[in-house]
């Protein structure tokens, strides 16, 4: 694909976006809902852009065009989650932070106010917490072919995508542990895995989970021969998908539910680290019960 292509989709990207800043939209869900259908037009590079957009990560003016953003300038790159504008000029959309405050959300039902995002749920519903927490062991800490930090990279990736802060934040602080604390790799995964420093392979698998978190039915035969080519087995493969199809669930519980989820990366560190130590099921014991805390009884 040259770039003159993939220059217009960009164009028609910030000529999308522009209209809805010129339309005053505020909603972000309505924001994102909109971009996601010019998701299958955008090459993987103004995908991340895209991805950035929607999820409003821009903390810093970017001015963004075809050229850098196709080029080697990482405009886009270590950006904080913050709420952004978009100033609309010809062919270019400026985007700049409008807010830096931290916003408190108002879960949808009661939930315990001191466990943010997947947590305050999964007190609430213990007899569906623990099959999930049971999963995710499987899924991302047995054994297994792909590293402990493969697997929570492509969690992490695919929440990145969903816009989940709290599971990219928490994933992301789990990866960054079991690969030494790089907590630079993980951000070079979630801004652009293409460039980023990991194998051919898990870049082939995270190209697969990135369609799976879209659609299914995107991932074509050439992707799995492609990620065989690499090396990848059948079962890296199934699992790559289980994975993200299991975080889009994961995602959509804790943004369905309205939770509560931090923005400061620093809040979810040193719990990364204990995750990563003890396992998804151990540290659950902390505040998954015997009887549900929201839920009525018979």
């Amino acid at each position: 694909m040259g770039s003159a292509g993939a220059g217009a989709r960009l164009f028609k990207l910030f000529d999308f976006y522009g209209e809805l800043a010129g339309n005053r939209t505020q909603d972000p869900r309505l924001k994102r809902a909109l971009l996601y259908q010019l998701s299958y037009e955008l090459s993987p590079i103004s995908c991340t852009l895209q991805v950035y957009l929607s999820c409003h990560q821009p903390a810093r003016v970017a001015a963004a065009t075809p050229e850098n953003i196709l080029g080697t300038d990482a405009s886009f790159k270590g950006l904080m989650p913050h709420r952004h504008a978009i100033t609309y000029h010809g062919r270019v959309a400026t985007i700049t932070d409008v807010d830096k405050t931290k916003e408190v959300t108002m879960p949808h039902i009661p939930l315990d106010p001191d466990l943010p995002g997947i947590r305050g749920p999964m007190a609430f519903r213990p007899e569906t917490a623990r099959p999930l927490n049971e999963l995710v062991e499987v899924l991302l800490q047995g054994p297994h072919s792909l590293t402990l930090g493969e697997r929570e990279l492509i969690a992490t990736f695919v929440s990145t995508r969903n816009c989940t802060q709290f599971c990219h934040n928490i994933h992301g602080a789990i990866a960054a542990a079991h690969l030494g604390g790089d907590e630079e790799l993980v951000r070079q995964v979630k801004a652009d895995y293409l460039q980023a420093d990991i194998s051919p392979k898990l870049k082939a698998l995270l190209n697969i989970a990135g369609k799976v978190q879209q659609d299914g039915k995107l991932v074509t035969a050439a992707d799995v021969a492609a990620a065989r080519k690499e090396g990848a087995t059948d079962l890296e493969i199934h699992d790559t998908v289980l994975i993200a199809a299991a975080f889009c669930m994961y995602n959509r519980y804790v943004d369905g539910l309205g939770t509560n989820q931090p923005a400061d990366p620093a809040f979810y560190r040193e719990r990364g680290k204990r995750v990563a130590r003890e396992g998804y099921v151990e540290v659950s014991k902390d505040y998954i019960q015997t009887d549900p805390v929201g839920a009525p009884h018979a």
